[in-house]
């Protein structure tokens, strides 16, 4: 892991440091900012608020590929139902 070394300055009333090129994160990108267990102060990206609708443009657009065929998901789920009904549940609660 490559580490850099940086310095702290005053912007404003805020402490900022210069982020190297190779961590740039997107203009306008929200950030979390945290500190760690160990003190250590992290920086991560803040997940998009609306990704769901995101995923569901996507979605519809077929950028996921075809779906399974409704034979294909039936074969799937009487497979699932076989591999459930073939294990030995035991409740160890009680147990005789």
């Amino acid at each position: 892991m490559k580490v850099y070394m940086t310095k702290v300055f005053q912007n404003g009333g805020s402490q900022a440091v210069r982020i190297p090129a190779e961590f740039r994160f997107d203009e306008g990108a929200e950030l979390r900012i945290f500190r760690g267990p160990n003190g250590e102060v992290c920086i991560s990206d803040q997940p998009p608020k609306n990704r769901l609708a995101e995923l569901i443009e996507r979605f519809q657009a077929g950028e996921f590929g075809p779906g399974l065929s409704d034979e294909a998901a039936q074969t799937w789920m009487d497979k699932i139902r076989a591999d459930r009904d073939a294990f030995e549940w035991r409740d160890p609660w009680n147990e005789a």
